[in-house]
C-alpha cells in the first residue's frame, strides 16, 4: 500500500495533538485518494509565533552561486487535480513548510543522498534533493490546517 511519513519541524511551537491530529490525518489520506506518483510531499500554511500567518510555498532556484527561495507571482505553480476540493485546497511548488508529510518511498529515496544534520539545513537539503529527483513537481501545500511553526528558512544560511 501507500505509506506516508510525517516530519515535524524542529521550529514548531504550541503543538496540540488533539487539535492537529485530525487535519494531519486528512492530509495524509490524500496519498490514498490520488493515483500513485501524484503526490510526493504535502506541507501546510504557517501560524508563526505572534499570530502571523504565512504561505511558505516557494520556488527554488540557483542564481549565480546562491540558492534562492522565491515567491510565486500567483502564489503557486500548479494545483492538485483537475477540480473538486483538492484543487482548491492544495497548491504546488518546489518547497513547503518544515512540517510535512512525505510519501514514504520518496523520503527513503531522498535520504539516500541527504546527510542528517541538526538544524534547518537538513530541511533545505531535502528540498534541494527533491528538486534534483523531480519530486518538486509532486510537492503541494495544502490548507487542511495551519501548522504552528516558525519558517525553517530563517534558521538556514542560504
Amino acid at each position: 500500500g501507500r505509506k506516508a511519513t510525517v516530519v515535524l519541524s524542529p521550529y514548531i511551537h504550541q503543538w496540540d495533538l488533539q487539535l492537529h491530529a485530525l487535519p494531519l490525518k486528512q492530509a495524509a489520506n490524500l496519498f490514498h485518494h490520488h493515483a500513485v506518483g501524484v503526490l510526493a510531499v504535502i506541507g501546510f500554511p504557517l501560524a508563526e509565533p505572534g499570530g502571523r500567518w504565512a504561505w511558505p510555498l516557494r520556488r527554488i532556484r540557483h542564481q549565480y552561486w546562491k540558492l534562492i527561495y522565491a515567491d510565486y507571482s500567483t502564489g503557486s505553480a500548479r494545483r492538485l487535480g483537475r477540480g473538486g476540493t483538492d484543487a482548491t485546497l492544495c497548491h504546488g511548488g518546489d518547497a513547503v513548510s518544515g512540517s510535512r508529510i512525505y510519501n514514504s518511498q520518496v523520503l527513503a529515496n531522498l535520504l539516500q543522498n541527504v546527510d542528517a544534520v541538526a538544524d534547518a539545513v537538513w530541511l533545505v537539503n531535502l528540498d534541494i534533493e527533491a528538486k534534483q529527483q523531480g519530486a518538486n513537481t509532486r510537492t503541494f501545500l495544502c490548507t487542511h490546517m495551519a501548522v504552528p511553526e516558525e519558517d525553517y528558512r530563517r534558521h538556514a544560511e542560504l
